[in-house]
């Protein structure tokens, strides 16, 4: 059987020569395709596989997370069931409401509230201000506004600590600005909210 000018016997087998020349073009064949196609996705691979390692330690951190909150929140669900505490100021607060004192005393006991000590924590008390009485759906609103200066973290737990069910203060409005030192000065407005 012949192709073309070149005959080709298949029982034959070839030189060496050829033998070579085809083992040759065979490595070629085969570090091109290592170079160019295997290479650059295994390194692909690589980084993937990275990633999701990654994300699987992600994950057992998240599932730690979600774990140690779900503890406190029963902690918290076991306090909650228990009997409150009442502090003294609650209980001023009760007897003042319960006594429709006047809304002077009432005043300087929020501001006295306000200003604690420990309720401000690390926050400092810049300054205050008394708004003018307003009348509401039976209720008298005297806003108060402060001045506090301190870590971000001290302001928000103060904010959070202003609105207690047992108070009749509420956060109307608050925001920070930026201060030297790393610090946040908030400017906070609470409305003291008394029976009429």
């Amino acid at each position: 059987m012949a192709l073309g000018s070149f005959p080709i016997d298949l029982h034959k087998r070839p030189p060496r020569r050829e033998m070579a020349l085809i083992g040759l073009v065979g490595l070629g064949l085969f570090y091109v395709f290592f170079i160019f196609l295997w290479q650059p996705r295994a390194a692909k691979f690589r980084i993937l596989r990275d990633q999701s390692v990654a994300l699987q330690k992600q994950l057992k951190a998240a599932e730690a997370l979600v774990s140690a909150v779900e503890q406190q929140m029963t902690l918290q669900d076991q306090r909650q069931d228990a009997p409150p505490a009442t502090s003294p100021s609650e209980n001023r607060w009760q007897r003042f409401l319960e006594q429709g004192g006047d809304p002077a005393s009432a005043v300087a006991m929020a501001l006295s509230l306000l200003a604690d000590r420990t309720s401000l924590g690390k926050a400092r008390l810049l300054q205050t201000s008394v708004g003018d009485k307003e009348s509401r759906k039976g209720y008298a609103v005297i806003p108060l506004s402060l001045e506090l200066r301190g870590p971000y973290a001290a302001l928000v737990h103060y904010v959070e600590a202003l609105e207690k069910p047992d108070q009749p203060l509420l956060v109307s409005e608050f925001s920070f600005r930026s201060d030297t030192g790393g610090f946040l000065v908030a400017k906070i407005t609470v409305e003291l909210y008394l029976p009429e």
